[in-house]
């Protein structure tokens, strides 16, 4: 089974989702990274569950209560994670096994999952062992007058760290732009 509980106000709340029946004593973290506006994870339910019933605790930020702060995304994430962390290491919870933390990003996640990977270590956050950027997205892909939410020296990401990028080609919102050049980084 999974549990879900939601913690925090604004663009620092966040889902919590950990695995139940049986509940183990610990497991392994994903932080889950919606796509612009899809700050209800009903939209991935799905996913999350997939992931959950595999073992894993789940944490699922809601960075984005306004479309006009794209400069604070990644930093409102960072502090719902820090939160989120804080909560699973006190009783009653499934204790996290900070050695395994990965990042799944959808499209506008997509690109700040590496953004968090490359500040990580700098912002107290455990050590990224693996992200995901699915379809990733940047505002100013589309739009080049926006400037571009990445944050973060991809070079600070370190060369055992494992990634999976997936695009569509056919992708007609987030294409294959910030796939192509704001991903790319050199191990």
């Amino acid at each position: 089974a999974v549990t879900k509980q939601k913690f925090g106000t604004g663009t620092t709340a966040y889902w919590l989702y950990e695995p139940a029946s049986p509940t183990p004593a610990s497991a392994p973290v994903i932080v889950f990274l919606h796509g612009f506006g899809g700050v209800n994870p009903k939209a991935y339910g799905a996913w999350i569950r997939h992931l959950v019933l595999a073992g894993n605790t789940v944490v699922f930020p809601i960075y984005q209560t306004s479309f006009m702060n794209a400069a604070a995304y990644t930093d409102d994430a960072i502090t719902a994670i820090l939160d989120a962390l804080a909560v699973l290491q006190s009783a009653g919870h499934v204790d996290p096994e900070l050695d395994h933390f990965a990042l799944v990003g959808h499209s506008l996640g997509g690109v700040i999952a590496p953004s968090i990977a490359a500040l990580a270590l700098s912002k107290g956050l455990p050590t990224v062992k693996c992200f995901i950027s699915a379809h990733p997205g940047d505002a100013n892909a589309t739009v080049p007058t926006l400037p571009s939410i990445k944050q973060g020296n991809y070079a600070a990401i370190g060369a055992d760290v494992l990634f999976l990028g997936i695009v569509g080609s056919a992708d007609t919102i987030a294409g294959t732009a910030a796939s192509l050049s704001g991903l790319q980084f050199s191990r």
